[in-house]
């Protein structure tokens, strides 16, 4: 599941509890939850990653780039459920503080 968010966007942060609970409900699990980051300020999110403030595998792409226009991202948190083909299953998954999250994620084949 792909988290398309940045440190400065308070939703985003939010999110961040929620997002550790289903990492441990699902971990062990054929799941992997990544961040991609959008931040502007390189530096500031790689000390966030170094202090284990985000979990899960953290990427660093930057604001406008590809993924964003391809994904049509025009908003954040944005979540996206792939399958384990990278297929799209929702490109506007609900977010890890919905009730449905864990519903449709353990409604997934596979998973």
């Amino acid at each position: 599941m792909y988290r398309y968010v940045a440190t400065w966007c308070g939703p985003c942060q939010k999110e961040l509890p929620f997002l550790k609970k289903l990492e441990e409900k699902f971990k062990g699990r054929n799941i992997v939850f990544v961040g991609l980051s959008i931040d502007q300020d390189k530096a500031k999110w790689a000390a966030r990653v170094k202090s284990g403030a985000l979990s899960g595998t953290q990427l660093y792409i930057g604001k406008g780039s590809k993924f964003q226009s391809d994904y049509r991202i025009s908003g954040i948190p944005r979540f996206i459920l792939l399958d384990p083909n990278g297929r799209i299953v929702n490109p506007d998954m609900t977010r890890p503080s919905s009730e449905d999250t864990e519903k449709i994620l353990n409604s997934q084949p596979g998973l």
